[in-house]
């Protein structure tokens, strides 16, 4: 599921974060990251697991949807990924 479409910034003010991931089972499993997009600016990369948004733990892609919801853009929102057998903070400025 991508999580930040065009159609969702052009009809909506929720902010993207510029990610496809699929649910997995600690986390969620980053698939594509869109190129120019928040998430890749603020360095995530494809293989990342999606442990936490703002501190809070996600193991669904509706789940970071719902805390992305929350966001306005411009916002930061610290993402927590787990990458080569470290855990990272990114923050990640939504447009």
């Amino acid at each position: 599921m991508y999580t930040g479409t065009t159609s969702e910034v052009t009809n909506s003010d929720t902010p993207m974060l510029g990610i496809a991931a699929t649910d997995a089972s600690y986390g969620v499993t980053v698939e594509t990251v869109g190129e120019n997009t928040p998430a890749e600016k603020g360095g995530i990369k494809i293989g990342d697991l999606i442990i936490k948004i703002d501190g809070t733990p996600v193991n669904t892609v509706a789940k970071i949807n719902e805390l992305r919801q929350k966001h306005q853009k411009g916002d930061t929102m610290v993402v927590t990924v787990f990458r080569e057998g470290e855990t990272l903070d990114l923050n990640i400025v939504l447009k």
